[in-house]
């Protein structure tokens, strides 16, 4: 069984690679041929029957690019609603959706990013993306800190 990497499809489906399994399956059989129902001739013929190969070829989504710089943030209460860390994104032409693990400490808005500091201490703020167009889903995320 061989596994090979194709050039990329030019099918519409951007993110997705191209992989080739390929198996190959030979068969032969020997014919034995016999003299006066006996005994066996000098003569054997050996005949190549087939030669099977298969090839499959699969479309393996991606993982798009999605990363938070920097992987840490302050936020000030008395600033008030401040955008998040810069979020790079690639590949992928889903929707990025943000949350907060403890909305007491700070709130995100799903769409934006936004992160509205509420009491001083820390929480975990998830992005996400969901599998589209040859890619995966795939989740980040950052700490941010609530100081007074």
């Amino acid at each position: 069984m061989r596994e090979s990497a194709l050039s990329s499809p030019n099918i519409g489906a951007l993110g997705y690679h191209l992989r080739r399994i390929a198996a190959q399956a030979v068969s032969y059989v020997q014919v034995n041929q016999y003299a006066n129902g006996r005994h066996p001739s000098a003569v054997q013929l050996s005949a190549f029957l087939a030669e099977v190969k298969t090839a499959v070829d699969l479309l393996l989504p991606v993982d798009p690019v999605l990363a938070f710089t920097p992987s840490a943030k302050s936020y000030s209460i008395a600033a008030g609603v401040t955008a998040g860390p810069a979020l790079a994104k690639g590949g992928s032409e889903g929707i990025v959706t943000y949350s907060s693990a403890t909305p007491a400490k700070c709130t995100v808005n799903a769409l934006t990013g936004a992160i509205t500091p509420l009491t001083t201490g820390t929480s975990v703020i998830t992005a996400s993306v969901a599998a589209s167009g040859g890619y995966n889903a795939k989740t980040v995320t950052y700490v941010a800190t609530v100081t007074a």
